[in-house]
């Protein structure tokens, strides 16, 4: 990416994020859907987002759009994911979820409360 427009990516998911930790995931849902490019940053922000809101359905189909456009989850996301799998009772879609991120950045990362 140019440097250009990672700096757009990094203020579009930066108005992601600000829009859904303000409970406003339509306007983050917005911004999502207009961004050129996208990288895992704001694919968890965007998916955490929805879990944290209350609409873990959302968040869940999200992640699974994510998977197949062949991003990777990293921990933030299979955090976000595992917090939808909690509302909605998915156990066995969470214990898949979980296996999609290395186990040691995922248990050793202080921001997935995994310590």
């Amino acid at each position: 990416m140019e440097m250009g427009m990672v700096r757009k990516v990094f203020v579009a998911t930066s108005l992601v994020d600000m829009y859904a930790k303000c409970g406003n995931t339509e306007n983050a849902r917005g911004v999502f859907d207009g961004m050129p490019e996208k990288d895992i940053v704001t694919w968890g922000a965007m998916i955490q987002g929805y879990a944290l809101n209350g609409l873990p359905r959302e968040a869940m189909d999200l992640f699974l759009q994510m998977q197949r456009e062949n991003v990777k989850p990293d921990c933030y996301t299979v955090v976000g994911v595992l917090s939808a799998c909690t509302r909605l009772g998915a156990l066995e879609l969470g214990e898949w979820a979980s296996g999609l991120v290395d186990r040691n950045e995922f248990l050793c990362n202080p921001w997935s409360g995994m310590q």
